[in-house]
């Protein structure tokens, strides 16, 4: 599971350079990345239930 979180987080930081790049439109990116910032949060989540512990929120 910690591995797909990774995963994620790694997406989230490819789809930041691709964005300043131009190579994602506006138009686009904050549904891509609202869309990967809900996945990493459920990640999270479920890490934190597995270790008991609650959960961090993701930023804003």
């Amino acid at each position: 599971m910690r591995e797909h979180k990774e995963a994620v987080y790694e997406n989230l930081r490819d789809l930041n350079l691709k964005h300043r790049a131009g190579r994602i439109p506006d138009g686009g990116y904050p549904f891509l990345k609202s869309s990967l910032q809900d996945e990493a949060t459920t990640r999270l989540a479920e890490i934190g239930r597995l270790e008991d512990k609650p959960p961090r929120r993701r930023a804003q």
